[in-house]
């Protein structure tokens, strides 16, 4: 006996039909807003959004000093970077890349596509602003005395490094931390603002006494 494969009915057959026309039309997953790096972790500890077009510039700048590369080939080096990052990505859901992982996965890539002068030049000006931060990292004497002053209202180096890593606000003002006694000056102008003439100045000095001094 011979069995045969075919339908044999035209309401088989259309079965058939719609079942091969699924398979077919059929599309791998789109990449979801999971699987995307949106934001990137600055060397200051601050979250700001992803931008492509940043590597983009780095890369060819460093093509145009090493004389090698096109705007077309910077592009290509820096969607293997965000590749890169995605990969990790898609493992670790949590993940922020920092800015220097970026830089490490340019340097690879960069040398793994064979464009090995443009890879120094961009190692050499990494190095140099390395050297630029280093430098404007020197804490001058204006802001040692700033933080000497505040050192007396805590009661000890504990309560003191406690405030500054978790309580001393980052005040682009002052492009740092804030002091103790600056944090109390920057709550008082709060009060000010707010209450007005409903206080005295004799109540607003003895209430800024008094939160500084912890009481």
């Amino acid at each position: 006996m011979v069995y045969s494969l075919e339908p044999t009915s035209s309401k088989e057959k259309e079965s058939v039909d719609t079942q091969t026309k699924t398979l077919t039309t059929t599309k791998e997953p789109e990449e979801t807003v999971l699987d995307t790096v949106k934001k990137v972790m600055k060397r200051d500890g601050s979250i700001v959004d992803f931008d492509i077009s940043r590597i983009e510039k780095a890369i060819l700048s460093a093509m145009k000093a090493a004389e090698e590369g096109s705007a077309e080939e910077a592009e290509l080096v820096a969607k293997k970077v965000y590749s890169d990052l995605l990969r990790i990505k898609k493992r670790y859901r949590t993940f922020i890349p920092p800015v220097e992982g970026i830089q490490d996965a340019v340097e690879k890539e960069l040398i793994l596509s064979d464009y090995v002068k443009t890879a120094k030049s961009y190692i050499l000006y990494r190095q140099e602003r390395t050297k630029e931060r280093s430098q404007q990292l020197r804490v001058s004497d204006e802001v040692k005395q700033r933080v000497e002053e505040s050192r007396q209202y805590f009661k000890g180096s504990y309560n003191e490094f406690i405030f500054y890593r978790t309580y001393s606000r980052w005040r682009d003002d002052l492009g740092r931390r804030e002091t103790w006694i600056e944090a109390i000056d920057r709550f008082m102008d709060y009060m000010k603002e707010n209450l007005g003439n409903k206080l005295s100045e004799q109540d607003y000095f003895e209430v800024r006494t008094a939160m500084l001094n912890q009481e």
